[in-house]
């Protein structure tokens, strides 16, 4: 397998969420011409299978990309592009990782571009009732020698207030004041919870803010994220937010935080790995959600997310990736497959 034209080529289809049949197509190809066993699931994920054991290993990265086409280049050992990062870089690591495999001695390696990683997750959450891991590894940018072993939680909402039009000159609050006044009370009451490391508080995030006005009545709606931290209690978090302050709250999602265990044997397989390449293996808690959260929250195994790439190039226009971490994650990702694949239980 070429693994530079398969990057490239990866990169270079366009593939924002609820658009990525073209990619999963090109994938599936590629995989059958590649040893796996490779379809299209009935939502759109892009599905290769290695070997026929009764043991599996999950491998699962995501295919979609936040909007916005950045030209796809090579320029000082870099492949510029819309996904390079996140997360293509790293399900491209997978696929390659597995193909070089010599034999799976009884093992099954399936390695899944899931769709809707930027959404819902639709595509990870209708694996759940379809396979049975041993492991799973996710494919998002850790950084060739770090493992990511935890995200935090997410809870989504939309507040709005809709109130009756009334003369600027009026002491009254208006609805753009009343939605500010409630932004304010969550900062207050995130800001007084739990630790003040990063991973371990509870940080709300504003992601919209827009306000109507037809002339007989105003109405102000807010898209705002909270990242919940692993102490907190997502039920008692929502019960406190509806309690700050007039308007209407609807909880458009919710996932849980996942911390998984630096001793398991598949960290210990990662360490390894790692070291094989004159790494120095760390471990990473990352501040966003991930389809970790999803899977690993509903199976009890060891499970963690690895690939090249700086993930604060995450969704930004100069997201870029070093073809030369790219190659070494494939490596350690081979060695890791290498030694699962030989462990006796």
């Amino acid at each position: 397998m070429d693994e530079l034209e398969l990057l490239k080529t990866m990169v270079s289809m366009y593939s924002p969420t609820n658009d990525e049949g073209q990619l999963a197509e090109y994938l599936v190809q590629t995989m059958n011409e590649n040893g796996f066993r490779s379809h299209v699931d009935e939502v759109g994920n892009a599905v290769g299978i290695m070997g026929d054991g009764p043991e599996e290993i999950l491998l699962v990265g995501h295919m979609d990309t936040v909007p916005g086409e950045i030209p796809v280049r090579v320029e000082d050992g870099l492949l510029h592009g819309r996904g390079s990062v996140d997360a293509k870089g790293p399900l491209a690591t997978m696929i390659c990782a597995a193909s070089g495999l010599e034999n799976t001695a009884g093992k099954r390696i399936t390695v899944i571009g899931v769709v809707d990683e930027e959404g819902d997750s639709r595509g990870a959450r209708n694996l759940l009732d379809k396979y049975n891991p041993r492991c799973i590894i996710i494919g998002e940018p850790s950084g060739w020698d770090s493992v990511a072993i935890g995200y935090k939680g997410c809870l989504r909402l939309r507040y709005i207030i809709e109130e009756v039009n009334r003369h600027t000159g009026t002491p009254d609050p208006n609805s753009a004041e009343m939605g500010v006044e409630f932004w304010n009370g969550l900062n207050d009451y995130c800001s007084a919870q739990f630790g003040d490391s990063a991973f371990n508080s509870l940080t709300p995030r504003l992601v919209s803010f827009n306000t109507e006005n037809d002339g007989l009545r105003t109405r102000v709606e807010m898209q705002i994220d909270v990242r919940v931290p692993p102490a907190a209690n997502i039920e008692e978090v929502k019960a406190s937010i509806e309690q700050l302050g007039s308007g209407d709250l609807h909880w458009a999602s919710e996932e849980a935080p996942i911390v998984s265990s630096k001793n398991s044997f598949l960290t210990r397989a990662f360490v390894s790995a790692i070291r094989e390449e004159e790494g120095s293996p760390t471990y990473k808690k990352k501040l966003g959600t991930s389809d970790m959260n999803v899977l690993g929250n509903h199976w009890d195994v060891p499970i963690v997310a690895y690939g090249p790439g700086d993930s604060k190039l995450d969704h930004t226009p100069d997201e870029r990736l070093s073809l030369e971490d790219y190659s070494t994650s494939i490596r350690v990702l081979r060695s890791v497959l290498s030694s699962l694949i030989e462990r006796v239980e």
